[in-house]
């Protein structure tokens, strides 16, 4: 076993890039900046002490270490999504996973949870902020509170407030 591990966000980042073909697009998939993703497969290409991509003008190709890598990084990455699902059995069924904006989060959630929890002890809550939307199903969230949610399946939409400006 490896001594010392590469930091998954790099080798996520690498395998977004290797398989869109642009650091611009892993980026925006990944809700990074490019130069974030730049960063990540240099520090990459560092670690392993070879390059992984060969890059021309706007678009980059895997190297043969680059590819023999990605296809490493894509079973690596799906075996590690199929279980951290697996893991959503062992949820107590108590337990409410909440996400928001980080904004909405601090000026409102959140002085408002001392009261919640007062008055719903047995509630395990588990509080995530985010600026973009998230998957419902894939980041297994309860209740997102949102102004942006996009429809998603098996998903129910109420609007809470309105906001005059």
């Amino acid at each position: 076993m490896l001594k010392h591990w590469p930091p998954l966000s790099a080798l996520r980042g690498f395998e977004a890039a290797a398989r869109l073909g642009s650091f611009h697009q892993a980026a925006e998939e990944l809700h990074l900046t490019q130069s974030a993703i730049s960063q990540q497969i240099r520090s990459l290409e560092a670690f392993l002490e070879q390059p992984l991509f060969f890059r021309t003008g706007r678009s980059v190709t895997l190297t043969d270490a680059g590819h023999d890598l990605f296809s490493t990084a894509q079973v690596m990455l799906q075996q590690l999504a199929v279980g951290i699902r697996r893991l959503d059995q062992y949820r107590k069924p108590n337990q409410l996973i909440v996400n928001t904006t980080p904004a909405f989060a601090r000026h409102w959630l959140t002085p408002r949870l001392g009261d919640f929890n007062r008055r719903h002890p047995q509630i395990d809550l588990w509080l995530f902020t985010s600026f973009e939307p998230p998957d419902m199903a894939a980041d297994s969230i309860d209740l997102a509170i949102r102004d942006d949610l996009s429809a998603q399946a098996d998903c129910t939409f109420k609007v809470l407030c309105t906001d005059r400006l």
